[in-house]
């Protein structure tokens, strides 16, 4: 079967519509003169590719016409995804409407459907460089954020009940097992350094991770009600690590005192101090580094990202040094393989 990832691009729109049409039609009869139109690559990432559509139609007399977003993935993960939006919304979390999911027979590859949320993100207040914008932005996401850790974690999809010292554990033990099957070997002073100075961290209850929160990730509707995007990377651990990855990358992406300006906004916003945060800046750290690196060395794909990653990687080498700084400024690490990786780049 023919995968949407072998369709060129200016091909893809046309493969999508004649796929979902005919997929939609099976699905709901009695959705008379159902037509699918208006396809176009709305935005795509390291991992997917989303499409706008439009689904028009006749039932019970009234006529339909639908805008939707077809969430497409390279890799697995995404009935996860699927579950894991159904759960959210169910406890009254601001995320898109969730429709069908489909394992691969339509597309050749898993995609979900969910509503198309007009709006905006809130990118450009966050990079405009005025604290007043700044300070706005760090108020509804700190909201979002601390909103999304505090909620029940019973009955999250695929839960089990994790510590702070075993969520570190799974992720240290993740990244020894993937470079070493990649063999790339070089954050291994790193992953030691972390297991050492582990059993020092004070530890949190558990809660529902975002995984990649971030400005890009959270629009505004038009009536300024937020909703919080992309949930591939959702899992439940400790806080911290949520909190420290939008850490590293506003510091790496934008500036140092950014990233100081949104540990003391989620501080503020949960009442709580965020202790050894430095150490989970360093986990975070590892996570980015090892990503970029296996996904050089060894293929994009083998980490569940799309064709082209590796590519858009290499356009953002600058923030990839930066963070490379920023590991060392935490632990004092070298990492003189990884030096040599980086002037590859």
């Amino acid at each position: 079967m023919e995968r949407l990832s072998e369709v060129s691009g200016e091909d893809a729109p046309g493969f999508i519509r004649d796929r979902l049409e005919a997929w939609y039609r099976s699905l709901y009869p009695d959705r008379k003169g159902l037509v699918v139109s208006d396809v176009r690559e709305i935005t795509s990432g390291w991992e997917t590719r989303l499409f706008y559509f439009v689904q028009s139609y006749t039932q019970d007399g009234a006529s339909h016409r639908d805008g939707l977003v077809a969430r497409v993935f390279s890799g697995k993960g995404s009935r996860h995804e699927y579950d894991i939006m159904g759960y959210l919304l169910n406890k009254g979390y601001p995320v898109p409407r969730i429709y069908e999911f489909d394992e691969g027979g339509v597309l050749g590859q898993p995609f979900l459907t969910m509503e198309f949320v007009e709006g905006r993100n809130l990118e450009r207040e966050f990079l405009s460089g005025s604290q007043e914008d700044l300070g706005r932005v760090l108020d509804i996401m700190m909201g979002l954020f601390v909103r999304l850790h505090d909620i029940d974690v019973s009955g999250f999809p695929g839960l089990t009940e994790i510590t702070t010292h075993e969520y570190i554990d799974r992720v240290l033990s993740r990244h020894r097992e993937v470079t070493a099957e990649c063999s790339i070997e070089w954050m291994g002073p790193l992953i030691e350094w972390l297991d050492e100075r582990k059993g020092s961290v004070i530890s949190m209850s558990p809660g529902v991770l975002h995984g990649d929160f971030h400005p890009l990730n959270i629009m505004l509707r038009k009536d300024g009600s937020p909703v919080v995007l992309d949930w591939g990377a959702s899992r439940v651990g400790d806080r911290r690590s949520d909190l420290s990855w939008l850490m590293l990358l506003a510091g790496t992406f934008l500036e140092p005192s950014v990233r100081d300006a949104i540990l003391a906004a989620y501080e503020g916003a949960s009442g709580t101090e965020m202790e050894d945060i430095r150490f989970f800046e360093a986990l975070s750290a590892l996570r980015r580094l090892t990503d970029v690196a296996v996904s050089v060395e060894v293929g994009a794909e083998s980490r569940g990202m799309r064709p082209g990653a590796v590519e858009r990687m290499r356009e953002v080498a600058g923030h990839i040094r930066r963070v490379y700084d920023a590991l060392v400024e935490l632990t004092g690490l070298r990492l003189p393989e990884y030096e040599k990786f980086l002037n590859s780049l």
